[in-house]
C-alpha cells in the first residue's frame, strides 16, 4: 500500500467513521497499514478539531446534526476568528452591498466591520450581528424577517428565505458548519434554507472558516465548492480538500495573526 500524507490518512479515517461504524484503533491501523500510535494521534487530532468523539479503544464519528452551543462557539479560536474577520474587511469599500449570514464568524466580523464605520449596506438574518452597529453608524443594516432562533441568534424560516430571494448582492459572507470537498454545510436546515438563497442571489460567494472545520460534513449542504469565489481561513487547507479546493478554482487567503 503506497504511504499516504498524514493529512489524506485522516481523511480516510473520516471516511471510515462516517459510515456509521464505530471502529476500533487497531482496526483502522490494519486498513490503513500504520502503527495504533499514529492512528491515536490522528484520533486525537480530530478530536480536538470536533470532528470525532471518542471512547475507549476507539471513535465515532461526530452526529452530523451536532454543532456546540452559541457560546462555546463564540469563545472557541478567537485569535482566528478575528484575523479571518480582517482579511474578509479588506475585501469592501463604500456603497457595497453584501449579505451576512450566521454564526461566530459572521459575528466577529460585524463588531470589527461596525468600528471601521464603512458606508455599507448589510442585509442579514444575523440579529446578534446586527447589534453591533450603533445609531450613528454610517452602515445600513437591513434584518430578515422570519421567526427567531435564540439558540443561534437568527431568523430563518420561509418568510426570511423569500426575503433574500428578492434581492440581489455584491458578495455573501458565510461561516458555515463544515467545510469538505463535497461542499459547505450547515448543522440547522432552516439556516442552510437562508444560505442557499444567499448564494444564489449574490455575485460573489465568500466563506469565511477556521481550520477547525476542514472535514466536517454537517446535515445539509449549503453550496458546492463550486459557488464558492473566496475562502478566508487560518491555515491553509491540505490534502482531498485542498485539491478540490483547487480544482474549482477557489481563492484562497489564508489571515495572519496581529
Amino acid at each position: 500500500m503506497t504511504k499516504l500524507r498524514p493529512e489524506d490518512r485522516r481523511e480516510r479515517v473520516l471516511k471510515a467513521l462516517n459510515s456509521g461504524t464505530s471502529l476500533r484503533i487497531k482496526e483502522l491501523a490494519r486498513s490503513l497499514n500504520v502503527s495504533t500510535e499514529t492512528i491515536r494521534r490522528d484520533l486525537d487530532l480530530l478530536h480536538e478539531k470536533d470532528l470525532v468523539q471518542r471512547h475507549y479503544g476507539g471513535a465515532v464519528a461526530k452526529p452530523v446534526g451536532s454543532e456546540p452551543s452559541w457560546a462555546e462557539r463564540i469563545a472557541a479560536q478567537p485569535k482566528s476568528k478575528a484575523a479571518i474577520a480582517r482579511e474578509a474587511i479588506k475585501l469592501f469599500s463604500d456603497k457595497d452591498v453584501l449579505v451576512l449570514g450566521v454564526g461566530a464568524t459572521a459575528y466577529t466580523f460585524a463588531k470589527q466591520l461596525a468600528a471601521e464605520n464603512l458606508r455599507l449596506t448589510i442585509f442579514t438574518n444575523n440579529i446578534a450581528a446586527s447589534t453591533c452597529f450603533p445609531p450613528d453608524s454610517r452602515t445600513r443594516v437591513v434584518i430578515a424577517p422570519g421567526e427567531y432562533d435564540p439558540a443561534e441568534g437568527c431568523t430563518w424560516g420561509p418568510e426570511t428565505t423569500a426575503f433574500f430571494d428578492k434581492f440581489r448582492f455584491d458578495t455573501s459572507l458565510l461561516s458555515v458548519s463544515g467545510l469538505s470537498p463535497l461542499g459547505g454545510t450547515e448543522v440547522v436546515s432552516g439556516i442552510a434554507w437562508a444560505e442557499r438563497s444567499i448564494v444564489a442571489q449574490s455575485a460573489r460567494n465568500v466563506l469565511m472558516v477556521d481550520h477547525t472545520k476542514f472535514g466536517n460534513t454537517s446535515l445539509e449542504l449549503v453550496c458546492s465548492l463550486d459557488a464558492v469565489d473566496i475562502l478566508i481561513t487560518d491555515i491553509s487547507p491540505e490534502g482531498e480538500l485542498l485539491d478540490a479546493l483547487k480544482e474549482a478554482d477557489v481563492e484562497i487567503i489564508v489571515a495572519a495573526d496581529e
